[in-house]
């Protein structure tokens, strides 16, 4: 101890041994939260030099299970996502402001997370799910029959979760021969590891920081034990301990060690909800049922369109008939809708009450002044505060109202917006008037169809005019024109609106990571530049608000690069399990719950050409074209597109999930006749019934809906009662 007083002092401890201290950190946020690139020497773990260097994305171009032959693109279960919110940036002077600073992806007042980064979520893709789920269960799963459409294929519930497991990619550790375990670490030093993130270009790296000194309670030198408040000796004189303080003698040698992790989406990126929600929503929105053989331990997809569909001969049970009789059964409507969506006494009020803050995705049902002579180009230049005007486009059939602020006061600050209104509305067929609610057959889904925000909106109101290219269909040979819009920068730009509380963009900050011990403090410091800025502290665990933002079910649907993408394959098998990673040069990248975009075209894939052909397309919509026609009678949207040999090359007016899926059904459901038909026959003629197939009983077609029978060994099969719809 030095001196510092007479009956008090304090006392400065000066390296009075080598401190060790061991912990261990997974630092998650260097391979997760900035762009790496990981392309690298299996046997060296060094970055491939030269121009190679790419950022690590995850899936923004291929549908679920259909690999890319040309690119050797394996399958993939998820797709990345575009998101955005209102941004914060710092002016000059410090104060905020939502325009005074152009950086980033920057689309007042929006700031757009690009889909190709790693942490904009992992958005499973529903046929995924499906092979998960039935793979959980043990059960053989067939679903051909919903990858024959092709945007089921690339269907997914949205989230910016980014939930993952790891673990070590270069497993070195080995037992040693007194049976201890050795522990190799793949980098043992700190320049090692930065030098492993620099070779990616990631924007972080660790640094190590120290105190110089540390204020102590308690101390032990020499085996003898201190502490503030108690007595020492000082020149031989008994003395109160007043103050002990450990200073650094010199450059402390801290030693880093780090492991390579891999990285694998789990299961916590799927909603929070039961399975059975899930199977009955894909039952209501798509017409999806499972057909379980637990005998077989076998299970197949069905879309309820092509059991209807089938023309194959019905499938003729031998036996005797006893009798037929026709059951009465009183359904005098259908409807198809969103569970969001409020009933008909509900929005009518709304109406009649002048709410205002009902959701217009679902409930919109104002249509006293409609104008349908218009198409987008023409509509978004009527854009003025005082329009109350509904306007349907007359190619998309979408319906456009205007907004303005609430608050404003003058003209000025009005700031009147387009906006699409009755996007998901459902669909009504027959009477289904609130008498007869007992007798109305009801499709409603949980599902809620991601609207994403057009952040290069503010843009449109230049459009002049629209610019017309020619297309060649690739079944047929023939040509075709396509419209859009006429200047570069007139483009949809979609991304998912996130209300989080998020900092101005390009913040550099650091995760401190405190290294303790009871004379020293220690830190190993993560400085990260992130694309993604927000405050660590005010987060649970650190990480981005939006890996706790809670989404639901929400679902969408990948809709390519754009013809302007290009594609790059490497990094083949890089789990293990048969996935390969790429990326996207981003093309006009969409994800959205329409088939087309807002002058009529369909979304490009990946520059492939637009149309059909043997990639169905629909829409999230129920039903795409407006709920009322124009002064002839015609629905008010331009009419699907065929070839000359009938096929259909351009689904517009029936892109819906009504017309697409749910049609036939609705059909069959106001027309089918149920009888109740008594026989006797054979056991093996009832072995393998099957609910997808047409049945013929005594010259009655139709689908067996129920069986109802004994069976003894004394006696054999007893009557057999069937229920029948027939058309």
């Amino acid at each position: 101890m030095s001196s510092g007083g007479s009956r008090e002092f304090w006392g400065t401890l000066v390296n009075p041994k080598t401190i060790n201290i061991k912990e261990t950190y997974e630092l998650q946020a260097l391979g997760y939260s900035v762009p790496v690139v990981y392309k690298e020497n299996p046997n060296t773990h060094q970055a491939i030099a030269g121009n190679q260097y790419e950022k690590t994305f995850i899936n923004v171009v291929n549908a679920y299970n259909m690999p890319d032959s040309e690119h050797g693109l394996s399958i993939t279960p998820y797709v990345n996502a575009r998101v955005c919110y209102k941004h914060y940036q710092k002016a000059l002077d410090g104060k905020s402001s939502s325009d005074s600073v152009s950086t980033g992806e920057t689309y007042d007042p929006y700031f757009v997370l690009q889909a190709d980064r790693p942490s904009s979520g992992i958005c499973f893709y529903i046929l995924y799910f499906l092979d998960c789920l039935f793979n959980h269960l043990g059960l053989v799963y067939d679903q051909k029959d919903l990858m024959s459409v092709g945007d089921l294929n690339r269907l997914c519930f949205f989230t910016t979760k980014c939930k993952y497991s790891t673990e070590r990619k270069y497993n070195k550790d080995y037992i040693d021969n007194n049976g201890k375990e050795v522990k190799v670490f793949d980098l043992n030093n700190l320049n090692a590891i930065n030098a492993w993130l620099g070779s990616r270009r990631t924007k972080a790296y660790l640094e190590t920081k120290y105190d110089i000194q540390k204020d102590l309670n308690s101390a032990v030198v020499n085996g003898q034990y201190y502490e503030v408040g108690g007595q020492g000796y000082q020149n031989g004189m008994q003395a109160t301990i007043r103050e002990i303080r450990y200073e650094l003698n010199g450059e402390p040698s801290i030693n880093v060690s780090a492991n390579i992790m891999k990285m694998f989406a789990n299961s916590d990126n799927f909603p929070d909800v039961s399975v059975s929600t899930i199977i009955d929503s894909l039952w209501a929105s798509f017409g999806i049922k499972f057909m379980i053989d637990y005998d077989k331990q076998t299970v197949k997809a069905k879309l309820i369109r092509n059991v209807l569909r089938d023309k194959d001969t019905p499938i003729r049970i031998k036996c005797n008939v006893i009798s037929v009789i026709k059951k009465s059964e009183k359904i005098t409507g259908f409807r198809m809708k969103y569970s969001a969506e409020s009933d008909k006494k509900e929005k009518l009020n709304n109406i009649k009450n002048r709410v205002y803050d009902y959701d217009t995705t679902y409930d919109y049902e104002d249509y006293s002044k409609v104008d349908y002579s218009k198409s987008y180009v023409d509509i978004i230049q009527k854009i003025g505060g005082s329009d109350k005007t509904c306007y349907i486009d007359k190619n998309t059939g979408n319906q456009y109202r205007i907004k303005v602020n609430g608050d404003a006061t003058t003209a000025s600050e009005l700031q009147p917006a387009i906006f699409e209104v009755a996007q998901c509305h459902g669909v009504e067929i027959g009477d289904c008037s609130l008498e007869n609610d007992d007798f109305i057959e009801e499709l409603a889904s949980e599902f809620e169809p991601l609207i994403m925000n057009d952040v290069n909106g503010k843009n449109e109101k230049t459009v002049t005019s629209g610019k017309s290219s020619s297309m060649i269909d690739e079944k047929t040979g023939n040509s075709y024109s396509v419209s859009g819009p006429s200047s570069g920068n007139m483009r949809q730009i979609l991304a998912a609106f996130v209300d989080e509380e998020m900092w101005h963009e390009n913040i550099t900050f650091k995760i401190q990571n405190l290294l303790g011990s009871d004379n020293a403090n220690f830190y190993l410091n993560e400085v990260i530049a992130t694309d993604e800025c927000y405050d660590p502290s005010s987060t649970e665990d650190g990480n981005s608000p939006l890996q706790h933002h809670d989404w639901g079910l929400a679902i969408s649907i990948m809709r390519g690069g754009g013809s302007t993408s290009k594609l790059e394959s490497y990094d083949y098998n890089y789990d293990g399990m048969g996935s390969s990673k790429w990326r996207m040069k981003s093309g006009e990248y969409q994800m959205g719950l329409d088939s087309i975009d807002n002058w009529g075209n369909d979304f490009d894939y990946n520059g492939t050409q637009p149309g059909i052909g043997d990639d169905e397309r629909f829409s999230l919509k129920i039903r795409a074209y407006a709920p009322i026609t124009d002064s002839d009678g015609s629905i008010l949207c331009k009419a699907d597109r065929y070839d000359q040999n009938g096929n259909m090359v351009e689904r517009i007016a029936s892109r819906g999930l009504f017309d697409t899926f749910m049609s036939e059904y609705a059909h069959f459901v106001k027309n089918r006749k149920k009888l109740e038909i008594k026989i006797r026959c054979e056991s093996a003629e009832l072995s393998n019934i099957q609910w997808d197939k047409r049945y013929d009983i005594g010259g009655n077609v139709g689908w067996i809906n129920k069986l109802k029978y004994t069976l003894s060994l004394k006696s054999g099969i007893s009557e057999v009662t069937i229920e029948m719809y027939v058309l």
